[in-house]
């Protein structure tokens, strides 16, 4: 049974210009950051490393995201079975 860990995941985009027009707006900006309510499965992460006040989480499958949770707190979540 998967373990599920309820967090906000932060999708960061360098190329912004795609995204403001999807969305109907016009900025200047070099990067840009969308939040979404998830959760993930614990027993997948393979790694887990402190970026700046976020974690980012890695994937048996070689995928990575950041995750809007401070790194100590989750790293405790984790590592408990």
């Amino acid at each position: 049974m998967a373990r599920l860990f309820d967090c906000d995941i932060v999708f960061q985009y360098d190329n912004v210009d795609p995204i403001y027009q999807h969305i109907g707006l016009e900025m200047d900006a070099d990067s840009v950051e969308i939040i979404e309510r998830g959760c993930i499965d614990l027993d997948r992460i393979v790694a887990a490393c402190e970026h700046y006040e976020m974690t980012q989480v890695f994937f048996d499958g070689e995928h990575s995201f950041f995750i809007d949770v401070e790194f100590d707190y989750f790293c405790t979540k984790w590592k408990t079975k």
